[in-house]
C-alpha cells in the first residue's frame, strides 16, 4: 500500500521536501488551497523531482462558497439542480475541468461526486451522470470516481452493500474514496464505522478497482488487509479526518492550533514533547525512537541528549516526520498474501499494546492520541473483515 501526500494548507514545501526525499510520491492536489494559476507550476516541481499528481475536485458540497475553490473554471458560477439533468453543462463543466488536470500533469482523471449523507436511488444517480459524462471526454482506464460518504453512511451495513452491488458496474478503472469521521474524531473509537469501511475497500478491491482512500492517519493502515491501493495523509488534522465544513464559510485555518506532536509509530500513538521528558526522565526515551526504515531525521533533534522539550522541535519538522515515518509504514502494511497481511496487523496491534503499556507505566501518555483506546477497535473490524471476506480476498489478492 503506497501513501499519498493529502494537499492542504502548508503542504508545499512538505511535498517537495517529501518526494525530493523519496523520489517518488503521488500528491493529491486541493483546489481549495491552491490558486488555479498556481497548480501548474506546483504540479510541474512535484513531477521533475520523481513524483506525480492527482486532483481533487471537492465538488462534495456544490453550494460550498470557500473562496480559492470557486475560482476555479470548472466550479458552477451558481449551482443549480439544472446541472443535474443538463448534459450539456455538465459536460462543459468536465471539459473545465480535464483541461485543469492536463495542466497538471494528472495522469488519472478524478470524476466528482456529491457527499452522500445517504447512499440512496438520487445519490447514484448523480454518480453515474457525472461518470458517464465523464467517459465520453476521458479514457474510462484513467478515470477514478469518487466516493465521498457520511459518517451515518459508512456506519450503516445495507448502504455499504447497496453501494458494492451498484459501483463495481461503473466505467472507471477506480475509486478515490473519502469517508467522514464520526463526530469528527481524528482516531475513530467506533468499530462498525471501521468495518464497514474494511468491508467497502475489500469489496472494491474484489471487483478489481484501484482504491484510494482520502484524508486518512496512521489508524488507517489496516486498510491493507482490505487491499487498498493507497492510503492519503497530510499535515494538519483536517487532511487526515474529512470535515464537509472545510468547504463552507468561515472556518479558521489549522495555523492556529499550535501544539507539536511526535508520532512514535511502533505504539501507533502521538506525544507532546512535555511527555518525551518523562520518558527521558524514566530511561525509555530510545524506545520511542523509530526504526531506520521508518526514520528521515526530521525528529533526531528530540533523541539528541537535551531534554525534548527544550529542543524546539516544531512545524514542519513535526509533519514531516509524520509523513514519513507513515509512508514507511504503508510500504510495510501490505504483505504478499492476505493471511501474511493479517497476521501482520493482528502481530503489531500486540506490540502496540505492549508498547503503549509501557509508556504508560512510566508516565508517557498521549491524551486522545494514545493508541491504547483504539486497539480493540482495529482488532474488532479484522476480525468481522475475516470472518466476512477473509476467504474471498484469500483467493484474489491483487497485486497492486
Amino acid at each position: 500500500m503506497d501513501l499519498g501526500l493529502q494537499f492542504g494548507y502548508g503542504m508545499i514545501k512538505i511535498s517537495e521536501t517529501l518526494v525530493t526525499k523519496w523520489g517518488k510520491g503521488c500528491v493529491i492536489l486541493s483546489p481549495r488551497d491552491l490558486e488555479p494559476d498556481q497548480i501548474p507550476g506546483f504540479a510541474k516541481r512535484i513531477r521533475s523531482r520523481g513524483g506525480e499528481t492527482l486532483l481533487d475536485p471537492q465538488f462534495y458540497e456544490p453550494r460550498a462558497n470557500w473562496p480559492r475553490l470557486t475560482r476555479h473554471s470548472y466550479w458552477p458560477p451558481v449551482y443549480s439542480t439544472q446541472l443535474l439533468t443538463d448534459g450539456v453543462l455538465v459536460t462543459r463543466m468536465l471539459r473545465e475541468l480535464r483541461t485543469l488536470n492536463i495542466s497538471a500533469g494528472c495522469e488519472y482523471l478524478i470524476v466528482p461526486g456529491f457527499a452522500a449523507g445517504t447512499v440512496d436511488d438520487n445519490w447514484i444517480g448523480t454518480q453515474e451522470l457525472f461518470i458517464e459524462h465523464s467517459s465520453k471526454i476521458h479514457d474510462p482506464e484513467r478515470l477514478l470516481a469518487t466516493i465521498c460518504l457520511s459518517s451515518d453512511a459508512v456506519r450503516s451495513e445495507n448502504q455499504i452493500h447497496e453501494l458494492l452491488s451498484t459501483a463495481e458496474s461503473w466505467n472507471v478503472s477506480g475509486f478515490y474514496l473519502v469517508a467522514e469521521h464520526p463526530k469528527n474524531e481524528y482516531l475513530v473509537e467506533d468499530p462498525v464505522w471501521l468495518t464497514n469501511l474494511l468491508i467497502l475497500i475489500a469489496g472494491l478491491r474484489l471487483a478489481g478497482k484501484r482504491v484510494i482512500v482520502g484524508y486518512g492517519s496512521h489508524q488507517l493502515l489496516c486498510l491493507a488487509t482490505a487491499n487498498a491501493s493507497q492510503l492519503a495523509s497530510g499535515n494538519w488534522m483536517n487532511m487526515r479526518s474529512f470535515s464537509i465544513d472545510r468547504y463552507i464559510l468561515p472556518e479558521e485555518e489549522e495555523s492556529k492550533r499550535k501544539a507539536v506532536w511526535y508520532y512514535c509509530p511502533q505504539a501507533l500513538s502521538e506525544y507532546k514533547p512535555m511527555y518525551l521528558d518523562m520518558a527521558q526522565r524514566g530511561g525509555i526515551l530510545d524506545q520511542l525512537v523509530p526504526v531506520e526504515s521508518l526514520n528521515g531525521g526530521y525528529a533526531d533533534v528530540l533523541f539528541s541528549g537535551a531534554q525534548p522539550s527544550s529542543t524546539g522541535f516544531g512545524e514542519p519538522n513535526t509533519f514531516l516526520h509524520y509523513l514519513y515515518a507513515l509512508a514507511g509504514q504503508c510500504q510495510q502494511a501490505r504483505k504478499e498474501t492476505y493471511e501474511e497481511t493479517l497476521r501482520f496487523h493482528q502481530e503489531f496491534l500486540d506490540q502496540v499494546e505492549r508498547k503503549t503499556e509501557l509508556f504508560r507505566s512510566h508516565g508517557v501518555f498521549g491524551q486522545d492520541r494514545d493508541f491504547a483506546q483504539y486497539i480493540d477497535v482495529s482488532r474488532a473490524a479484522l476480525a468481522a473483515l475475516n470472518k466476512e471476506v477473509g476467504f474471498m480476498l484469500s483467493k484474489n489478492w491483487l497485486a497492486n
